[in-house]
């Protein structure tokens, strides 16, 4: 809650029409006396250059569709992710080189799984809400393809 000093401040400010983004263009002449201009129009946003629309309802931006789970992008990630392993799994020095990389390749491979079954697992959820909200006759979910 604002302070009595701050609320005389804001009510002193909306009274004499000085806003918190109004301001007064000013441009002197030859013989320097001060003119007063009008304000500039503001351009009208066109609502072709965002193409989006309107907001959401809720007052947040709409959250970005999942993309379904493939193969090209899994061995991306699979592959950032194996130097690390595998530098993890080699630095150990109380076990045999073959149960190392032994070690690495199954991690690697229990990595890849898991983030296989989370990526179906999201992109299921959601095509399920999208349904559901197409079913329901929302009217937010027609244009978010």
């Amino acid at each position: 809650m604002a302070s009595k000093k701050q609320q005389k401040r804001r009510d002193k400010s909306l009274r004499h029409g000085l806003g918190r983004h109004s301001f007064e263009y000013v441009s002197v002449d030859e013989e320097g006396n001060e003119i007063v201009q009008e304000q500039p129009d503001k351009p009208a946003r066109s609502s072709a250059k965002g193409g989006k629309g309107k907001a959401p309802a809720r007052g947040r931006r709409a959250p970005k569709a999942p993309q379904p789970p493939s193969l090209k992008r899994l061995g991306k990630r699979g592959a950032l992710f194996l130097p690390v392993i595998l530098l993890l799994t080699l630095s150990q020095k109380n076990v045999s080189i073959d149960a190392r990389i032994m070690q690495a390749v199954l991690f690697a491979v229990v990595f890849v799984a898991i983030m296989w079954l989370s990526d179906s697992l999201i992109f299921r959820m959601w095509t399920k809400r999208q349904a559901k909200e197409k079913a329901a006759g929302r009217p937010g979910s027609a244009g978010k393809d």
